[in-house]
């Protein structure tokens, strides 16, 4: 399987050849550690992509470490592990989708609010769900309609090795941007 993991016989969660050429950190993780950053941080294989980031690492820990909940993420090996990921997955419009899904649980959770009672910040609160809805929507059609055009084109298009060659760059370049 091409990409940045495969899964072996055992189950275990192994990073590809390709990967580990451009980022050796996943090298160092345990095959826990890497699950978790999978099932959190990646937006195409995730069982949970579609919820917010948030609720994502919650159902990570819970599904990897049942009642436990330790502090992976604080692990340096971890975040290490974390930032080399996002940088070989790194798609804007997958950051843009993370971003709108947190937006609007956090909408939803106002919408909710038995305290907003104003007729018109509730209208407010209902127009910006629905805004910020189809700009999810609308980079998730995207995504979608380029992953059909690669499938289309079968080899035509770039190799794994060379996407994710572009994603940390892209990624790289988006780190070093300044807050605005």
């Amino acid at each position: 399987m091409p990409g940045v993991f495969t899964i072996d016989k055992d189950k275990n969660v192994v990073p590809t050849k390709d990967a580990l050429s451009l980022v050796p950190e996943l090298a160092e993780l345990s095959d826990e550690e890497f699950k978790y950053i999978i099932i959190v941080y990646d937006q195409r294989f995730s069982p949970y992509w579609q919820k917010p980031i948030e609720e994502r690492k919650i159902l990570a820990l819970k599904r990897l470490y049942g009642g436990k909940k330790p502090k992976i993420e604080e692990k340096e090996k971890v975040k290490k592990g974390i930032e080399a990921y996002k940088s070989i997955t790194y798609d804007e419009r997958y950051e843009a989708i993370d971003a709108g899904k947190s937006k609007l649980a956090r909408l939803n959770s106002n919408l909710a609010d038995p305290n907003i009672i104003n007729s018109r910040d509730l209208a407010d609160i209902e127009k910006a769900i629905e805004i910020v809805q189809r700009m999810v929507d609308k980079n998730l059609e995207q995504v979608i309609r380029d992953e059909e055009k690669v499938n289309i084109k079968g080899d035509k298009g770039l190799s794994w090795l060379e996407k994710m060659r572009r994603s940390r760059k892209l990624f790289e370049l988006k780190m070093k941007e300044p807050v605005k």
